[in-house]
């Protein structure tokens, strides 16, 4: 079985989204199977998403519980 794939849409409120995106950096940059960290100006705004891969599915659904 390939990878198994986490995407993770975090909610900000207006105007908050560039301190948001500092605390990820400090937080998850480093985050083993961390695939992509992006946001929109355009289209779904106040919303960071977060992508990671993992060979384990019970690996990607850890940090939620």
């Amino acid at each position: 079985m390939g990878p198994q794939y986490d995407v993770t849409i975090i909610t900000v409120r207006p105007g908050t989204q560039p301190r948001a995106l500092v605390k990820l950096k400090e937080t998850v940059a480093d985050a083993p199977g961390l695939l992509a960290c992006w946001y929109s100006a355009i289209g779904a705004l106040n919303q960071i998403l977060l992508l990671r891969a993992s060979g384990d599915p019970a690996a990607v659904l850890a940090p939620r519980k």
